[in-house]
């Protein structure tokens, strides 16, 4: 649990009331110094894409509902009757030695070792074709090869090679920016003025409200699903039970508050985010009471060898990202107009 405790002290600068140590901030110019080079954008990347790129990122480390936005414009574009596919780095993927800028299409049954967690559940939820790969631009060029004719990109705010035609930064209501300071004193991978440039700017939850126009959505919980069997179990299970909750995720307490506001008293079990989770793992976290976990989790676990009695007291916590009409309207606008469609 080293990496745990790490990542619970990093928060504790970055989202806490002090300043950050000094060591911390004379490392920020170093910080700019190298991402200025990274993000430097290069000939050719502000060129219109021929279909639409729609990335979906953030500015700060750490999720903000990314995922189950992506999904969620995925849907509405289908719905609009355009093909839709996702490129994504693919976050702890492990690329061929042979070729480490390789692109692998993401599958409902993939390996998360090989191409990361968050693909393999794009793909399972979406049923589009997910591109992983560390250039997101080529991982775009093959979208469009095997016929997307829209690409939503799963982060990629600061991947300049992309060629992108409409941006969506999300923020965690909760935590903001955090105390305010660039990588690695605070989580902030980009200045806060980068939301200038952004078609829109969404908020999950409240308490957090940028000068920019923005608009705020919610992550809904939808049901249970029972690990051992897929059985679909209702919400109101959870009332007045105590649980296991078990995540890896960037910001386990969101996850263990959507879990009580259900009526649930949890006993949290978190990893640091994108943990590798082992058998030794889940059996600790075993207390002979349902074990909830995230639907990121969950195509991680389902491929261990548990024990059966322990599979049947694990469910899936699913959820959707309840976005307004108006967001909506306005990203299937934009690719009407971009695939001459209006």
């Amino acid at each position: 649990m080293l990496k745990r405790r790490l990542a619970d002290w990093i928060n504790g600068i970055w989202y806490g009331p002090s300043k950050p140590p000094w060591w911390l901030r004379v490392l920020v110019p170093l910080y700019q110094t190298l991402q200025a080079r990274r993000i430097a954008v290069p000939v050719g990347a502000t060129e219109q894409p021929n279909v639409p790129v729609i990335v979906v990122g953030n500015l700060v480390v750490g999720g903000s509902g990314k995922t189950p936005v992506v999904a969620r414009i995925v849907a509405a574009c289908r719905e609009a009757g355009y093909q839709a596919a996702v490129i994504s780095r693919g976050y702890g993927a492990k690329a061929p030695k042979s070729d480490k800028n390789a692109v692998v299409l993401a599958t409902s049954t993939s390996d998360p070792a090989l191409v990361g967690d968050e693909p393999v559940l794009l793909a399972r939820i979406t049923g589009a074709n997910v591109w992983v790969g560390r250039d997101r631009q080529q991982a775009a060029d093959h979208a469009v090869a095997a016929g997307a004719q829209v690409i939503i990109s799963d982060d990629g705010l600061q991947h300049p090679c992309l060629r992108s035609s409409y941006r969506l930064c999300l923020i965690d209501g909760k935590r903001g920016f955090g105390n305010g300071y660039l990588l690695p004193a605070g989580p902030l991978r980009e200045s806060p003025e980068r939301l200038d440039s952004m078609d829109q700017i969404l908020i999950k939850d409240a308490g957090f409200h940028p000068d920019q126009p923005h608009t705020h959505f919610e992550l809904l919980p939808l049901d249970l699903m029972r690990l051992s069997d897929g059985a679909v179990i209702e919400l109101n299970a959870l009332k007045g039970k105590v649980i296991e909750g078990v995540c890896a995720i960037a910001h386990p307490e969101s996850f263990q508050r959507t879990l009580e506001k259900l009526g649930a008293k949890v006993n949290l079990w978190a990893w640091p985010d994108h943990h590798d989770f082992s058998r030794t793992d889940l059996v600790e976290a075993y207390h002979e009471r349902p074990m909830v976990m995230t639907q990121k989790d969950w195509v991680k676990i389902e491929r261990l060898n548990l024990p059966a009695t322990l599979k049947e007291h694990i469910y899936v916590l699913r959820v959707e990202a309840c976005l307004d009409a108006d967001v909506l309207d306005a990203i299937i606008a934009h690719v009407r107009e971009l695939s001459g469609d209006d």
